[in-house]
């Protein structure tokens, strides 16, 4: 029989290592935060201390303290908002969360949430935490605006570890006793898959920089699964050593997105020489009469335009994770139509209407609005 005092954490256990690309970078957990606000130039570490129920500021230029800020009783992870401006800090023995203003290194709200509260991870765009509440079987999602919990998810028993996608849509959360993963819809707060592992005491969880899998630390049985985030299966199972509890992933740098116009006049530029689009496929002769053809008020012109452009930037090394879903809207919403390009779709229709909307959107990814962390 499997038998686990799970009252609190246990002071060794590391959970989930996960990345940001934007100013604050999770070091690990148990629980170190590195965050560089926009104020200051220099990074600040922030480690929770387990047993003296506060948290140390370390000043990286240095390697000093700066600052002790008290918090809650047996505080574990931290993790820190995209832009650095605060610390959220999962207090097991209180059973709540502590909010530090990372400009003051003050406590500014003390948030309750459920029982044994270990996990942390705050959406991309920073306005929600999940928090994995061990001993509720439950996931708190935090309002970072008001500092409220908005939502409680019932998960499997004993949920330690969460990440969150890189687009912000799913956070997936192990479950330690129920040796499965919950996959919860951040829109709607719903668990909409339940992964079996194979394996006993799911720990840490990473997701990959391009959303496609997560990789899972599988404590009691010495290996770490893959998860395809797309069919929510595993798909691999890596044996590696004793007891693996962290996992973190290499960021990715990625190319900027370019526009329309440049993918118009410098054919010889394309890193492909032919695209799908809904589902017909075009040749780059094809694709360039098509960027030549005026759109004239027909919005599967307006649409191919951007999705074209889109397509060539992933093709070319961008980010597909802003528009990963958008795409996939395109690609179906031209599949309604026999035959290629143009459709001849009025844009006041229905139909015209979520063309111009995902064009819209392609549009500013093109541009470079939905990626302000590419390399040029």
């Amino acid at each position: 029989m499997r038998n686990r005092a799970i009252c609190y954490p246990i002071l060794s256990r590391v959970a989930a290592f996960t990345l940001s690309w934007l100013p604050a970078l999770s070091l690990g957990l148990l629980g170190v935060m590195l965050v560089s606000t926009q104020a200051e130039a220099k990074p600040f570490a922030y480690v929770t201390n387990n047993l003296s129920n506060n948290v140390s500021v370390i000043d990286t230029a240095t390697n000093t303290v700066v600052a002790t800020v008290p918090v809650g009783s047996r505080p574990n992870e931290v993790a820190m908002t995209p832009d650095g401006t605060h610390a959220y800090v999962a207090n097991s023995a209180s059973n709540t969360v502590s909010v530090i203003d990372t400009a003051t290194n003050t406590v500014v709200a003390t948030v309750p949430v459920g029982f044994a509260p270990f996990g942390l991870a705050i959406t991309p765009d920073g306005t929600q935490a999940y928090v994995t509440n061990g001993n509720s079987k439950s996931v708190s999602v935090i309002d970072t605006a008001t500092n409220t919990v908005v939502a409680t998810v019932p998960v499997g028993n004993d949920p330690r570890g969460v990440a969150i996608t890189p687009d912000g849509t799913q956070a997936y959360v192990t479950n330690e006793l129920s040796d499965t993963v919950s996959v919860i819809d951040t829109a709607t707060n719903t668990v909409v898959a339940t992964v079996p592992l194979v394996g006993l005491f799911p720990s840490g969880v990473a997701i990959t920089p391009d959303g496609a899998q997560a990789y899972v630390a599988i404590s009691d049985s010495g290996s770490v699964s893959v998860i395809d985030t797309a069919t929510n299966t595993v798909v691999a199972t890596v044996p590696v050593g004793r007891f693996p509890s962290g996992v973190a992933i290499t960021p990715v740098t990625f190319a900027c997105p370019l526009g329309q116009g440049f993918w118009k006049n410098h054919p010889d530029t394309w890193p492909v020489t032919s695209l799908t689009l809904g589902s017909q496929t075009y040749t780059q002769a094809e694709l360039l009469a098509l960027f030549d053809t005026p759109p004239s008020g027909d919005a599967s012109l307006i649409l191919a335009d951007q999705l074209i452009a889109a397509k060539l930037n992933i093709a070319n090394g961008s980010s597909p994770v802003p528009i990963r879903r958008t795409i996939a809207d395109a690609d179906m919403l031209l599949s309604q139509f026999f035959g290629k390009l143009p459709y001849n779709v009025g844009t006041t229709s229905d139909i015209g209407q979520q063309m111009v909307n995902d064009a819209n959107v392609l549009m500013r990814y093109n541009n470079g609005d939905l990626t302000p962390n590419c390399q040029p």
